[in-house]
């Protein structure tokens, strides 16, 4: 779970709520504390002059050792201190206690990872046009490969007490629950996944979920606090909007299981030392080691059986901070963010939870962690570059469009504007998109590569007969002809541009012919302000994406004048678009230039192409609050 956005996009995404795991990249790495009061000196300095109130936290060393604290305001109105038994919102690390209880039970001989879920929990609704031949398999949930959207705005958005139960919260809108693509094929993050595997759960032992984890997970771990529900307002913290001072309201998730526990830094440092030790928790296990090797690992991708050993796996992926592979999960929601991350080598661990979704403090934070913990040790070998062979370079040459969209509604305007160009040198695939620099990845295998500073392969090319060309990992692109990609992405910018520049050649053109009060000076008028007012209503529909600011969640997925605008611009823009396309391509009035009738068809046709965008993307009268 991620901060939140206030551009356009990430309102489309709601990439803050339930967020997954980072995409590749290393930042500018931190001095290394040297110990751990000066790790704790680094973090209150964090802090400072920020406007993220406080942070709890903990570390497991390699010794066995564990230490909790806190820095900063857990509430800031009562001056109440963050400390290591401070309860925070962990957002969707909360999925790794579902991957846990599905693998003991698999341990027991109750489940298998490789069960229908339409067998396993036939009241859970979804369609998956493969069903018959490609099932979606509980694995399948816990990995994010069913190929589902993921959730709407208004189940983000619904939020009431008493909670719903897990049946209810899944039967609210099944819809978001369509299979995309052959399910086992490509990754893309849901956050509905895990909650039908907790479903799946309930159907095998006739419990709800959060006793049943409550019962296996949280009791032997010591983890009394711990809870999915509302705790007592004086044991956890306030979450902030990005002023540091206006409390979010708490935010009851539809399905829990996806990212709604509360826990203290001290009581999620137990989950760090359980996953260290192989499944085992001071002497009393919790999962065998060949469970926590299979949460550790992808085996349900097409990527994964290409030979890629990392990435997502059960509810636990892998990133690499420092130089240094770490495990582990994220979490976010409105004013949280949250953090696990253990390197099994090394045998150390973190955890680490802000009130507040300044996105640039948690990577600061994570990174002066990873330091602190790997001060002094060896950073593991880099593999070697090896030549890329003649006949791949040639296969996977190309133009490629992104195909494993995380939310169907902006599936469309990423494989416009995500397009890529794949090359390659002698021994690297070269990624370069339309508007960046590009990537040098090095290959590690003839078809297996990772990045400059990464000891493990990332991205795997894949031919499949089924799918296609793909170069996949966390996110998959699939090889496009070039006169699509460019062909779209060029009358994208194109129209785009027209639209930009209609309103304001509009404002200097109508003046003129407003001193003409004849029917025909009214007819000359009309040649380019309907399609100046095409532009103008789909020109807002951005913007007003972009008032949605923090509380996106609430004003986009509930019914409010924001969401009701919305609903009507994007009903009304195909309509304005075919109205102006109609008034300009009518036969040119006299005393109207040549040029302005061409300019005034031109933005017609931006508009059109806008609009039609706008309906195949799916936002034609869209109700987001429904």
């Amino acid at each position: 779970m991620r901060c939140m956005r206030r551009s356009a996009a990430a309102l489309l995404a709601l990439g803050s709520l339930l967020a997954g795991p980072p995409a590749l990249g290393n930042a500018t790495e931190p001095p290394a504390p040297r110990s751990m009061r000066e790790l704790r000196g680094m973090l209150r300095e964090a802090l400072e002059g920020g406007k993220t109130p406080g942070v709890g936290w903990a570390v497991v060393t390699a010794g066995g050792g564990v230490e909790a604290g806190g820095s900063g305001w857990a509430d800031v109105a009562s001056k109440r201190r963050a400390t290591g038994d401070t309860l925070f919102r962990i957002g969707s690390i909360s999925k790794m206690f579902a991957a846990i209880t599905v693998l003991q039970l698999v341990e027991e001989g109750k489940l298998s990872l490789d069960d229908r879920l339409a067998e396993r929990a036939p009241d859970v609704a979804f369609k998956n046009p493969w069903e018959a031949t490609d099932p979606v398999r509980i694995a399948n949930l816990l990995e994010h490969t069913a190929g589902f959207d993921d959730l709407s705005f208004a189940e983000y958005a619904h939020s009431v007490e008493p909670p719903l139960t897990l049946a209810q919260g899944l039967a609210f809108r099944p819809a978001s629950r369509t299979s995309r693509w052959r399910p086992g094929t490509r990754q893309a993050y849901c956050n509905s996944g895990p909650a039908m595997a907790a479903r799946v759960v309930e159907e095998v032992t006739g419990r709800r979920f959060e006793d049943v984890v409550a019962e296996r997970v949280f009791a032997p771990l010591g983890m009394t606090s711990a809870t999915y529900f509302r705790p007592l307002p004086e044991e956890a913290a306030t979450l902030y909007h990005s002023d540091g001072v206006t409390p979010f309201p708490y935010w009851e998730v539809i399905v829990r299981p996806a990212g709604s526990v509360n826990a203290s830094a001290r009581e999620m440092a137990a989950v760090v030392e359980m996953l260290l030790g192989r499944g085992t928790y001071r002497g009393h296990r919790v999962l065998s080691p060949e469970s926590v090797e299979r949460m550790e690992h992808p085996a349900t991708t097409t990527a994964a059986r290409a030979g890629l050993r990392e990435g997502y796996g059960l509810a636990d992926y892998v990133t690499t901070v420092g130089g240094f592979l770490v495990r582990g999960h994220n979490g976010g929601m409105g004013g949280a963010l949250a953090r696990l991350g253990y390197l099994p080598d090394q045998h150390v661990g973190f955890v680490f939870m802000i009130n507040s979704d300044d996105a640039a403090l948690f990577d600061r934070i994570e990174k002066l962690f990873v330091a602190a913990l790997t001060l002094g040790v060896p950073r593991p070998a880099i593999p070697p570059a090896v030549a890329v062979p003649p006949a791949v370079a040639s296969r996977f040459t190309g133009w490629y469009e992104p195909a494993s969209a995380r939310r169907q509604d902006r599936a469309f305007f990423e494989r416009v504007a995500g397009v890529q160009h794949v090359t390659f040198g002698k021994a690297t695939l070269n990624v370069r998109g339309v508007f960046d620099k590009g990537t040098a990845l090095r290959a590690v295998t003839p078809t297996l590569f990772r990045a400059e500073d990464d000891p493990t392969a990332r991205v795997a090319l894949v031919d499949d007969p089924r799918d296609g060309t793909l170069v996949t990992g966390s996110d998959t692109v699939r090889r496009i002809p070039a006169w699509l990609a460019l062909g779209r992405l060029g009358a994208a910018v194109l129209a785009l541009l027209l639209l930009a520049s209609a309103p304001l050649v509009a404002l200097a053109w109508v003046p003129q012919r407003l001193l003409r009060r004849s029917l025909r000076g009214r007819r000359r008028l009309g040649v380019l302000l309907w399609p100046a007012a095409a532009a103008v209503i789909i020109v807002c529909i951005p913007a007003l994406l972009a008032l949605a600011g923090e509380d996106a969640v609430l004003r986009i997925g509930l019914f409010t004048p924001l969401s009701a605008g919305l609903f009507m611009l994007t009903g009304l823009a195909p309509f304005a678009a075919l109205g102006s396309a109609v008034v300009a391509f009518r036969r040119r009035p006299d005393g109207v230039a040549r040029v302005t009738a061409v300019y005034a068809r031109a933005v017609a046709c931006g508009a059109l192409v806008c609009a039609l965008g706008l309906v195949v993307g799916g936002w034609f009268a869209v109700r987001t609050w429904v």
